[in-house]
């Protein structure tokens, strides 16, 4: 009986050590609308040795998942959608912020391939990431929440 008593108690200290121990699935779908700012990191990323930061970004998410983003050379549109830590988005529409480019061909396919296709960022802490290589250089792009105002 006293056997017993301590397997039952082994087994309950087991159960609720692998149950804290699982991966905590958080719903970023209801928390994820607002308006994202890229930011330049206070600290360098590990595994970078030189560090060049994407700013001039602004990321708009709204609930009914669709998105509006603006960099230093475009605007775009599209949709969004979430897998596990992951903000997926993807353009719809796209428009070169200098006119005379949209009309031009040598950008007609560079605006396919943004357009083509699918980019994502990592959801952290209100914060989303994605670091690219373009050439030699990593890139870093970090897009901060915007605190919203109480009125």
């Amino acid at each position: 009986m006293k056997k017993l008593k301590m397997l039952t108690i082994v087994l309950l200290l087991l159960l609720a050590f692998f149950l804290s121990c699982q991966s905590q699935n958080v719903d970023y779908s209801q928390s994820i609308a607002g308006e994202y700012v890229a930011v330049k990191p206070k600290r360098r990323l590990i595994g970078f040795n030189r560090n060049y930061y994407v700013l001039n970004t602004i990321l708009n998410i709204q609930k009914d998942k669709t998105f509006e983003i603006q960099t230093c050379s475009y605007k775009a549109t599209g949709k969004w959608f979430i897998s596990k830590d992951t903000f997926h988005y993807k353009y719809d529409t796209l428009i070169w912020l200098i006119d005379s480019l949209n009309d031009s061909k040598n950008y007609a396919s560079r605006k396919n391939n943004l357009i083509k296709y699918n980019r994502y960022f990592i959801i952290k802490n209100n914060v989303l990431y994605h670091k690219i290589k373009e050439g030699k250089k990593k890139v870093i792009k970090m897009l901060v929440k915007k605190k919203q105002s109480k009125n």
